[in-house]
C-alpha cells in the first residue's frame, strides 16, 4: 500500500518530506531538465566525411554532410552526458572565445 505523505511539516517515520523539501527538489528536478550547455565544434573534411569534434569534451562524429555530422555529434555528446554525468558540473554555461593565429616561420 502507498503511503501518503502530509503536504505540511513532518510525518512520522524517518522516510518522510515536508512541503518545503517537496518543492526544493522539485526546483532542482526543473533546473536540470531545462540546463543549456554551449560546446564549440570544428568541422573538417576528409574525403567524402565530415568530421566534427566537440572541443570542450573531445566526443567526435561524422556525416556525409556538415548538418548530418554536427546533429550525429550532438546525439554522441548527449549520450556521452548521460553516460558520464560528473561530467556536467565542470562544464561552462557560457560561449568560449574563440581566436585563430599564423606563424609565417617555424
Amino acid at each position: 500500500m502507498a503511503r501518503v505523505l502530509p503536504l505540511h511539516g513532518r510525518s512520522r517515520g524517518s522516510n518522510s518530506l515536508s512541503a518545503h523539501n517537496l518543492t526544493s527538489n522539485y526546483r532542482k528536478l526543473i533546473l536540470k531538465i531545462n540546463m543549456t550547455y554551449r560546446f564549440t565544434t570544428i568541422i573538417i573534411q576528409e574525403g567524402k566525411w565530415y568530421v566534427a569534434r566537440c572541443l570542450e569534451l573531445g566526443v567526435v562524429s561524422q556525416g556525409k554532410t556538415i548538418e548530418e555530422s554536427q546533429k550525429n555529434l550532438k546525439e554522441a555528446v548527449q549520450l556521452y552526458l548521460e553516460d558520464r554525468p560528473m561530467v556536467k558540473k565542470y562544464l561552462s554555461k557560457k560561449t568560449p572565445l574563440i581566436t585563430s593565429f599564423e606563424l609565417s616561420r617555424v
